[in-house]
């Protein structure tokens, strides 16, 4: 089973993806634009569960509001089984999420909810979080490691007697060059 981690920049894709894999493969800064590459791998200790990450989705708000998706990530999306929306639990409800889940429901596909950096789970959640109409949602917090196990738990369960796409890449590509020039960014 494919999982596409999508948002807006910043939310903490690149950290729910390492924490989601298992290893630390994603660049992580508070810096808006760190993360500019797709990358892909398997669900720690999850067999047929490849999770992709993305740079986040931008949504220009001027008149009109765009969901640009360019004819690349078409062909991806094809291959995706579930989409897993992550949204700031300190930015509560906002429109742009709204409308980009909307946009994501469009392609019929299954949708997950992550709201990230909940990072008080001494107290109930806000109610806002309902707002967005998805009924599985996970609250996590990347800081303290919080709700990845209900998250991988419920990947699990539901996964099982899919049947897998094979995932094919059309092309590879290495970098190459000295330490501390810039590879990875």
């Amino acid at each position: 089973m494919n999982f596409l981690l999508i948002g807006k920049p910043n939310v903490g894709k690149s950290s729910i993806f390492n924490i989601l894999v298992g290893k630390n493969l994603n660049i992580v800064h508070d810096e808006s634009g760190t993360t500019r590459d797709w990358h892909y791998e398997k669900i720690k200790n999850l067999e047929n569960c490849i999770v992709f990450d993305t740079p986040g989705i931008l949504i220009k708000n001027n008149s009109k509001k765009i969901f640009n998706i360019n004819q690349d990530i078409n062909k991806l999306l094809k291959k995706i089984d579930v989409f897993i929306y992550v949204v700031d639990y300190t930015s509560s409800f906002n429109d742009s999420d709204n409308f980009a889940i909307n946009q994501l429901r469009r392609f019929n596909k299954k949708l997950l909810l992550i709201i990230n950096k909940f990072d008080n789970y001494n107290i109930n959640p806000n109610t806002e979080i309902h707002q967005y109409g998805i009924t599985n949602y996970f609250l996590t917090s990347c800081t303290h490691n919080y709700g990845f196990n209900k998250l991988i738990e419920f990947i699990d369960k539901n996964s099982k007697n899919i049947s897998i796409k094979k995932l094919n890449t059309d092309f590879s590509l290495a970098l190459f060059g000295k330490p501390n020039v810039g590879k990875s960014t």
